[in-house]
C-alpha cells in the first residue's frame, strides 16, 4: 500500500419535532432526536481507526457491478486491500422514481458475512437516498471483516441507469 494517511469523521444527526395542539389550551412540542458522531483516525487494526478508502461516483448502467474489497483501488489509483470495513456508504444521486440501487454481496462469489446475498432480500437505496453500514469498534473475527474468500460488496441497479457515490473505509489490518 502507498505512504497515504486516511482519517474520517462520521457526524450523522436527526431532529424532528412533532407539535399537537388539538384540544389543548397549549400547543405540546414532542422532540425525537439522535446523534452518532466518531472520529477514525490513521492506524491498522485498531477500533476506530482506518487506513484504507474506496471513493468513487459509478454510473451503473443495467448491470450488476461488483467491488472486490480484497484488490480495490483508492480514489488517488493506489492499491488497496480491506481486511475490515469501518464505514460503507451508497447514496443514489439518480432521482427518478423507481431507480434503486440494490446492495448485496454474491453467494457463489467470495461473499461478505455481513451483506444479505440475494437481490430479493438486498438492502436498498431509493432515489435521492442512502443506505449504509457502521462498524468503527469490532476487532478480530467481529464485524465487518474482509478477506481473499470473502470481499464480494455487489451494486445493481436492475434494468437502469442510475448514478451513485460511494464511500467505503477500512482497515487492511483486521
Amino acid at each position: 500500500m502507498a505512504a497515504q494517511v486516511v482519517t474520517g469523521n462520521i457526524n450523522i444527526g436527526a431532529n424532528f419535532a412533532q407539535v399537537d395542539s388539538t384540544g389543548l389550551v397549549q400547543p405540546i412540542t414532542a422532540a425525537a432526536n439522535a446523534a452518532l458522531n466518531v472520529a477514525l483516525s490513521n492506524a491498522t487494526g485498531a477500533t476506530q481507526a482506518i487506513d484504507t478508502l474506496y471513493g468513487a461516483q459509478l454510473t451503473l448502467t443495467g448491470a450488476a457491478t461488483h467491488i472486490n474489497l480484497h484488490a480495490a483501488v483508492d480514489i488517488l489509483g493506489n492499491s488497496v486491500v480491506f481486511a475490515r470495513v469501518r464505514f460503507w456508504w451508497v447514496y443514489v444521486v439518480t432521482l427518478t422514481a423507481g431507480y434503486i440501487v440494490n446492495v448485496y454481496t454474491r453467494s457463489g462469489t467470495n461473499p461478505v458475512t455481513w451483506l444479505p446475498t440475494a437481490t430479493s432480500s438486498a438492502l436498498w437505496a431509493p432515489p435521492g437516498g442512502v443506505v449504509m453500514g457502521i462498524d468503527p469498534y469490532s476487532t478480530t473475527t467481529n464485524g465487518y471483516v474482509v478477506g481473499s474468500g470473502a470481499n464480494d460488496f455487489t451494486l445493481d441497479p436492475g434494468a437502469n441507469t442510475v448514478v451513485c457515490n460511494v464511500i467505503i473505509a477500512g482497515n487492511s489490518g483486521a
